[in-house]
């Protein structure tokens, strides 16, 4: 890995400082990022279960580490979501790619149709939400037994402002990032509306019910240091949820804001304007440009900077910003490179599972692996 990013590691994880030397391992081997599914700037549709670095993806936008070392992919530009088992082995689980228009009901999981799939998320073993803006649904999909239901919106796109009733009837507009919190609580970005909604937890086998969380719903950047329901979003793309803590991608902002757990926000990364700039200084002094997800990783929240063609790092201990994964240069990277050497085309969906980082590079139709401190 570059020195650059090891001197982040370094910060992020300047606590542990007196327990002896601290190293990042990455990918199988010390400073390797590897490509677990797909070929590189190779597009197609995969077969229905094969190898999972043979078979071919689309611009997946969306990916979620689940149980047992499993892996779900949004195989975007396929209208699928593949599952890749911790041997390899990857199958669809939901999504007909030959379908016509989507049908607001429960469905069979691989007759679903699925018009834009960019997030998955698992809700339990086995079950998983995946966001559809395309249709303006987030399904919630039972594997085992291949069903699919709507779990947030009716197909329509919109806003209700009686919200507080049960997820499945209340209208969104682009539900773009799904991401799920410990005691199953369920967090969705609604790009088209410029918000955040959470959705409650399956308690009792009471419906789970929608209630506006961030913004007000009109675009705009403002509210920093007041409540989150009364500030303004632009195009959010991305959430994740850190304990207590709220992370969401302001994509049309360029900027990454946190939700504390009294509902205060802030800005952690960016300045407003779009760029690239500030690697090993203060992330709220930083440049980015259309960051379009995040997640928590250790000691570290990941943002793919998705204009920069990078994954950015904030040391959250220490507020230092670095890049993680990338160079900035489009072109097809080799396989097993430094991860900082390794060129992603367009970044989009993070997770972390067992460790590791997965990254979906949309621009070159592949997941990529990276282990973390």
């Amino acid at each position: 890995m570059d020195r650059r990013t090891l001197a982040l590691a370094a910060l992020a994880l300047a606590p542990l400082a007196a327990c002896g030397p601290t190293e990042i391992v990455v990918g199988d081997s010390p400073g390797l990022a590897r490509i677990v599914a797909g070929v590189a700037g190779d597009s197609g549709r995969g077969a229905p279960v094969g190898d999972a670095r043979s078979e071919r993806l689309l611009s997946p936008n969306g990916v979620a580490a689940g149980s047992g070392g499993s892996l779900y992919i949004a195989d975007t530009g396929n209208r699928v979501i593949r599952e890749v088992s911790a041997l390899g082995v990857e199958r669809i689980v939901a999504g007909d790619p030959d379908c016509g228009s989507p049908v607001i009901a429960t469905v069979a999981a691989r007759a679903l149709c699925l018009r834009f799939p960019t997030a998955v998320a698992e809700l339990a073993a086995g079950l998983i939400l995946v966001a559809d803006p395309g249709a303006h649904v987030v399904w919630a999909v039972d594997i085992p037994a291949d069903t699919a239901a709507p779990y947030l919106g009716t197909g329509t796109a919109g806003v209700d402002s009686t919200l507080g009733q049960p997820a499945r009837r209340q209208r969104t507009h682009e539900p773009t990032d799904v991401a799920v919190a410990a005691d199953g609580t369920v967090w969705v970005v609604e790009t088209g509306n410029n918000r955040v909604v959470r959705i409650s937890a399956l308690l009792g086998g009471t419906e789970p019910v929608a209630t506006r969380a961030v913004g007000r719903g009109t675009a705009g950047y403002s509210g920093d240091g007041g409540l989150a329901l009364q500030a303004r979003l632009r195009v959010p793309r991305g959430i994740a949820v850190d304990g207590t803590d709220l992370y969401i991608a302001d994509t049309g902002n360029h900027v990454v804001r946190r939700v504390n757990a009294n509902g205060i926000i802030s800005t952690v990364a960016g300045t407003g304007q779009a760029g690239f700039a500030g690697d090993e200084g203060p992330a709220a002094q930083a440049l980015l440009s259309q960051p379009a997800r995040v997640v928590v990783a250790g000691g570290l929240l990941m943002v793919s900077d998705r204009g920069n063609l990078r994954v950015r790092a904030v040391g959250l201990g220490t507020g230092t910003i670095g890049t993680f994964l990338g160079t900035g240069d489009a072109a097809v990277a080799a396989d097993l490179l430094d991860a900082g050497l390794t060129a992603t085309r367009r970044p989009e969906g993070l997770a972390v599972g067992e460790g590791f980082l997965y990254a979906a590079d949309a621009g070159h139709h592949v997941v990529r692996r990276i282990l973390v401190p």
